[in-house]
């Protein structure tokens, strides 16, 4: 599988700006969306933000070189 469809399998979790609590989608969610609502108390939490977008992207990135070292390993 190509790292690309990583992105539709891992979660990465997102904190709420109001409650603190966490909120998490899929990779491709968070990419492809300008916001998602936090499942405990419905806030639209903005993913506009380039330090937000950077997280998503850097989170991305760290797990499918995870995944691609860790298939690498076993061969």
């Amino acid at each position: 599988m190509g790292t690309d469809g990583l992105d539709w399998l891992i979660d990465a979790p997102i904190p709420c700006p109001t409650c603190g609590k966490e909120a998490v989608a899929q990779i491709a969610i968070l990419k492809a969306r300008d916001s998602i609502r936090c499942r405990y108390c419905g806030t639209a939490i903005d993913l506009t933000d380039p330090g937000t977008r950077a997280f998503v992207e850097e989170f991305s990135s760290v797990v499918a070189s995870l995944l691609s070292d860790d298939s690498a390993m076993k061969r």
